[in-house]
């Protein structure tokens, strides 16, 4: 009598934003579809609960206190804690028993991931971004596999295997046909990501009032992030434009699908799904964000030609909406924008790393 077949497990780790999420949920739902069973590690705070609504992926919380970026007394606080999540860890990772594990960037990847590589088990992290993070650069020594979005990426980690992968994209996203710049009316789409951007919604609704009396019939879909929507939609029907404005979009696809042209900061996932469908752009980088990381992601599509990119520092009104109203009038350069920008997307990362997991998957199962 033989013994009922047990799936392989695969855990995957990610927090906080989803920029580390939604790639995680991909290659989740890759592996899901080929039998093996998956468990999703993050942090529990309530800014994942939309990234996660939907998400079709058992999940799992660990704890872990923040320090980078915080106060003293936090930073003290969450590096006196770091033992005690390293064992939680540990004692989560045994109890999953995976046969491989992937993270992609967020606190609770750390302890998670470090556990797992001590542990013995088969581990890759993912890097979004151009410019690796702190948590991925210490990671790197320890794991077998790192994936990256570049090779300049590559060049930030000290690891055993680096593999120039790109990053995950659903594949609601992929299926994506660029809307045709011939039709009208002009479509702009704004995006703040999963935590919204405070910059781009007090900057941005100005400039596209001044676009819209250049571009007559302008229409606009502009997400803010939790809590902002009615200063934000106020903040439109003061300037006389009928923006359709939203805390989140759950289907971002079909806005995407929707838009003639995206306004974004340039956080690796945005950055990936805009040019992985082909979309002209514009980038409002973060100023704060660690090592100019964001320029850094935006850089390649800049350079191609298939968005433009703005500083926060630079950012004047004025000259920011003439150089979009200057694009929505011109068909034929939205076409070749949105041409220039796709050519430098990845369209294949989740099968390139689905690969690996799937083939220490079957060693497991031998």
């Amino acid at each position: 009598m033989t013994g009922r077949h047990v799936a392989p497990r695969v855990l995957l780790t990610g927090a906080q934003t989803g920029g580390h999420l939604y790639p995680a949920i991909a290659l989740g739902r890759f592996l899901l579809e080929r039998g093996i069973e998956v468990v999703l590690v993050t942090s529990g705070e309530a800014v994942e609960r939309q990234v996660l609504e939907g998400a079709s992926v058992p999940v799992e919380v660990l704890r872990v206190g923040k320090w980078k970026g915080m106060g003293l007394r936090a930073r003290v606080k969450g590096l006196a804690g770091l033992p005690g999540a390293l064992l939680r860890a540990r004692a989560l990772v045994r109890r999953i028993g995976p046969a491989a594990a992937v993270g992609f960037g967020g606190y609770t990847t750390g302890p998670v991931m470090l556990a797992a590589a001590l542990g013995g088990v088969p581990t890759a992290i993912c890097e979004e971004n151009a410019v690796p993070g702190m948590t991925n650069r210490l990671l790197a020594r320890f794991v077998d596999v790192a994936f990256v979005p570049s090779e300049l990426a590559a060049t930030g980690l000290a690891c055993r295997r680096a593999v120039v992968s790109g990053v995950p994209v659903r594949p609601e996203i992929l299926a994506v046909r660029p809307r045709d710049p011939r039709e009208e009316p002009r479509r702009v789409l704004v995006l703040g990501g999963s935590q919204g951007s405070a910059f781009l919604n007090a900057r941005i609704p100005p400039v596209l009032a001044r676009v819209a009396a250049a571009v007559p019939g302008l229409q606009v879909i502009h997400q803010t992030g939790k809590g902002r929507r009615e200063d934000v939609a106020g903040t439109y029907r003061d300037l006389g434009l009928d923006a359709d404005v939203r805390e989140y979009l759950p289907r971002v696809s079909e806005a995407y699908a929707w838009a003639d042209l995206v306004v974004a900061r340039a956080g690796a996932g945005t950055v990936s799904e805009v040019s992985a469908v082909g979309i002209p752009a514009l980038f409002v980088p973060f100023a704060a964000a660690t090592d100019d990381h964001q320029a850094a992601n935006a850089r390649p599509i800049v350079d191609a030609g298939g968005a433009f990119m703005v500083r926060e520092e630079e950012f004047q009104e004025e000259q920011v909406a003439g150089t979009l109203a200057g694009v929505l009038r011109d068909p034929e350069r939205l076409r070749e924008m949105g041409r220039c920008c796709r050519s430098r997307g990845r369209r294949d990362a989740i099968e390139v790393i689905g690969r690996q997991v799937l083939e220490w998957t079957e060693r497991k199962d031998a």
